[in-house]
């Protein structure tokens, strides 16, 4: 269903070409630069700073996630799904409506749950570090929080228009490229810089990319619209119950993510998590690897299940499964024959990241095969699947990790995530065959 009344463009839908090869490899390259930055900056700061350091950062950007998670109610799964359906068929005003109604939401909530932790920020912070001067993490770790859904809201947006690359630069490439470029300033300059300058740097850097980038979008997309208060409206009865479950589907997928960052605070030290943190940021990166693909594949399934062409369908996942194959696997294989040459590029200190990098790299080989059974399944209806798999992945973590908790805890825990992690997957993959031998 799409809204009456919408404004159109006067291209016939003929013309809308589907992205070429030129702009897949774009896609990817955009990526994989993203990827090759935050690498470079987890480097930097493992030489410069240490393990500790490194530690307390992801402690910081996985808050920041979460945060980002929970405040968007699901609103950046619709808009990869609707706008990408309404730019398809030129409904320009259904665009603004949908993409300012969740920009208004995010702001909202994101204050207040920003008020909420300037609250607690000092008993938060002394439950999870040991140093005052880390005092100030929860309430930057909230600000950082609303700005990173504001981007990601943004980013998503472009994508949908079929401006992937661009979406990607924003959300990946550009926060910290200019947060490297600063510390690179900060190194010749022989400024003596410390962990919470950098945490600072960030969310000023994050601040003035989230709104270059949303003057980027409305005035180069939608400058000769005339905007009224309609998106303030509910037009479809079923839209909340649509976001909600988008949204538990994110914060569950996020929860799995960073749960190893909320667990182990209370068992290991800052410079145990900083190890952790280098073998879970190596793995990362085929994660990242199927987010661009999902980019790219996500639209696509939404456009091509609103046709009801189950063969095409089916045709395009087969066609993300081989693309992650393709990318992820060579990248495993070197994690599980190399672990030792890539981890001692951070220094010798970071030499008990091994086990690490070996327990989930396995893990990630089953990612690797099933490919976008998340994007699948929350562009053609099956959002209900995949909630309840990444709701069971989650508990599933938690209890293997507390159940598995003993005198090494870092082993432990990545385990539990493995595991957790490759239930997800095999979980969903079952019932995309199932989805799409019933079609």
């Amino acid at each position: 269903p799409f809204p009456s009344g919408s404004a159109t463009r006067a291209s016939p839908l003929s013309s809308r070409a589907t992205p070429g090869r030129s702009a897949a490899r774009t896609r990817d390259l955009t990526r994989g630069l993203g990827t090759l930055v935050q690498l470079i900056f987890t480097i930097y700061i493992g030489r410069m700073l240490g393990a500790e350091a490194l530690g307390i950062f992801y402690i910081y950007y996985s808050w920041i996630n979460f945060i980002s998670t929970f405040i968007s109610f699901g609103h950046n799964a619709q808009i990869i799904k609707k706008v990408s359906i309404y730019n398809f068929r030129g409904f320009d005003s259904a665009e603004i409506k949908l993409i300012t109604k969740s920009i208004f939401f995010i702001t909202i909530a994101g204050s207040l749950v920003y008020l909420i932790t300037v609250f607690f920020s000092i008993d938060i912070a002394n439950r999870f570090f040991d140093d005052n001067n880390l005092i100030s993490i929860p309430k930057y770790s909230a600000m950082g929080g609303i700005i990173f859904a504001l981007i990601k809201i943004i980013s998503d947006s472009f994508k949908a228009k079929k401006k992937v690359s661009f979406g990607l630069f924003l959300e990946f490439v550009l926060p910290f490229t200019s947060l490297l470029i600063v510390l690179i300033i900060c190194r010749l300059t022989s400024y003596h810089i410390l962990i919470m300058d950098i945490i600072f740097i960030h969310l000023t850097v994050s601040f003035f990319i989230m709104i270059t980038s949303l003057v980027c979008l409305f005035f180069s997309s939608y400058k000769d619209l005339f905007v009224n208060l309609d998106w303030l409206k509910i037009n479809e009865p079923f839209e909340i119950k649509i976001l909600l479950k988008f949204w538990l589907i994110m914060l569950f997928n996020n929860l799995l993510s960073i749960g190893p960052y909320l667990i182990l605070p209370f068992y290991v030290t800052n410079n145990d998590i900083g190890h952790f943190s280098i073998a879970h940021r190596f793995v990362a990166i085929t994660a990242s690897i199927l987010f661009a693909l999902g980019s790219y594949y996500g639209p696509q399934f939404s456009r091509i299940f609103s046709e009801n062409n189950s063969i095409k369908l089916l045709k395009s996942y087969r066609s993300s499964q081989k693309y992650s194959i393709l990318f992820c696997l060579p990248l495993l294989t070197i994690y599980l024959y190399a672990p030792k040459i890539l981890i001692k590029i951070y220094g010798t200190d970071f030499l008990p990241a091994i086990p690490l990098l070996l327990i989930m790299a396995t893990g990630r080989i089953i990612n690797a095969i099933v490919g976008l059974s998340e994007h699948f399944l929350n562009m053609t209806g099956n959002e209900q699947w995949e909630l309840l798999s990444t709701f069971l992945s989650v508990i599933l973590f938690f209890f293997l990790s507390f159940f598995q908790i003993s005198s090494n805890s870092i082993g432990s825990v990545a385990w539990a995530f493995t595991i957790a992690v490759s239930f997800k997957s095999l979980f969903s993959y079952i019932r995309i065959y199932n989805f799409t031998n019933a079609k």
